[in-house]
């Protein structure tokens, strides 16, 4: 299947950051996709024809040329720049997965796992994935291409609401100014490895695999105001209960933490959907606090607004000025599992995301997955529930329990912050695998 291009005009090369560089550098040395990100978009009923998700793509296309770009420049100056042989077509694929052991959902996230992406090409690709029991949309994008709200963004423009659909403008946007006598303090804890945590020492050689787990949105906002706790906040602290009980031996007192890091965007307001501009911020995950409540309370201490823009400005002006050794090293400490054991990420889709009509029923994120890194937890608030995705390897022990933990993890906040009766706990829970 081929297609003309869908945008024309004059497109802009636009410069390739440092860690864009290091990003794609790094993804070489590891091979793979575990530098992959984007999301799997479930839908009920029979799918459609690969025909149809062609002339659907090509009609919005032109609302993100970006997805027109690869990866060219020289070693000097890299660039992203213009496929001028692009094909829709070498995007665009369908693959067939079994769901006789496990859930449509779960089997769909974790067929997605597999794809690789063309490195000549732009750095992305759709998979229209067919099971006996509704369909879905697989969508990836190399980490260098985009970041998550890039890709985002770009689901937005693929499969959001027309009216809501701007063209992106491709002019990069100015450098940002300002100085901070803090720039790389968020980076020097990751200098120290981190204690001892089971999963580290179990066998990472099994086949990834996603276990999905939906909660009502309703249940997370009546913790909210229960407790003055963001639903991020609410998340992380649902995770600190799993990993306790996943594995208790690890916490033996209210000291003990896991190092996490939580993706955070840097990305310019109308910026063009490029590069990667995601920074990080690390916090400890209490998982040795012996309460629902103590747990929660450590994370809002943690991760303020203030902590947050801080962030940012920091990592925003560090990127700017990092030099690529520099950035190496900052990237392979992040990945380093000794280092930073456990990757978390969120990714809101404030709008319904369609298909000839049919609204997806929910978006499970696919995010940086680093090698050796047993566990990556991501979470998604779409229409009216957080979908939840417990990405792990089918030879840890337990792997199989993870969504069970935090259905358990939402119901102990729920009755430790009394947010609704305990009668109530199970509504709008729905446990995939």
């Amino acid at each position: 299947m081929t297609s003309p291009p869908a945008v024309t005009g004059i497109r802009p090369s636009i410069p390739q950051t440092t860690i864009d560089r290091t990003v794609l550098s790094m993804a070489r040395r590891v091979g793979g996709n575990t530098m992959h990100i984007g999301a799997v978009l479930t839908f009920p009923g029979p799918a459609p024809s690969l025909e149809e998700l062609a002339a659907h793509v090509a009609e919005r296309l032109p609302l993100v040329p970006e997805l027109t770009y690869r990866a060219a420049g020289t070693t000097r100056h890299p660039a992203w720049e213009p496929d001028p042989a692009f094909d829709l077509g070498r995007h665009l694929h369908r693959i067939d997965v079994d769901t006789t052991a496990v859930t449509a959902t779960d089997a769909m996230v974790t067929a997605m796992h597999t794809p690789q992406l063309d490195p000549e090409r732009p750095l992305w690709g759709l998979w229209l994935i067919s099971t006996p029991d509704g369909w879905g949309l697989g969508y990836r994008s190399h980490h260098a291409f985009q970041d998550g709200l890039a890709g985002m963004r770009a689901l937005r423009a693929l499969f959001g609401p027309p009216t809501t659909m701007v063209r992106q403008c491709l002019t990069p946007p100015p450098a940002r100014s300002g100085s901070d006598l803090g720039l790389g303090a968020d980076m020097l804890p990751l200098l120290r490895p981190v204690g001892r945590w089971s999963p580290l020492d179990g066998p990472l050689d099994g086949r990834r695999v996603a276990h999905t787990v939906d909660t009502g949105l309703d249940r997370l906002r009546a913790i909210s105001r229960s407790t003055g706790a963001s639903l991020n906040q609410i998340c992380l602290a649902a995770l600190a209960s799993v990993l306790r009980d996943w594995h208790p031996e690890d916490w033996t007192g209210p000291d003990r933490s896991l190092r996490t890091g939580m993706g955070v965007s840097l990305r310019h307001p109308g910026a063009p959907l490029l590069g990667n501009w995601a920074g990080v911020t690390y916090l400890d995950l209490p998982c040795g606090d012996a309460t629902p409540l103590d747990r929660l309370e450590k994370l809002r201490g943690q991760l303020t607004p203030a902590r947050l823009r801080q962030v940012r400005h920091r990592q925003a002006l560090l990127y700017q000025r990092l030099p690529y050794w520099c950035a190496q090293m900052g990237v392979h400490l992040t990945l380093n599992p000794r280092h930073v054991p456990l990757c978390v990420s969120d990714v809101p889709f404030p709008v319904p995301l369609t298909f000839n009509g049919v609204a997806a029923e929910g978006v499970y994120p696919l995010m940086v997955w680093p090698p050796r890194q047993p566990l990556f937890a991501a979470w998604s608030s779409y229409r009216d529930r957080m979908c939840v995705a417990f990405h792990t390897y089918d030879t840890l022990a337990g792997h199989d329990t993870l969504t069970a933990l935090w259905t358990r993890a939402v119901d102990d906040l729920e009755q430790a912050c009394g947010a609704v009766p305990h009668e109530a706990a199970a509504h709008g829970e729905r446990t995939r695998g």
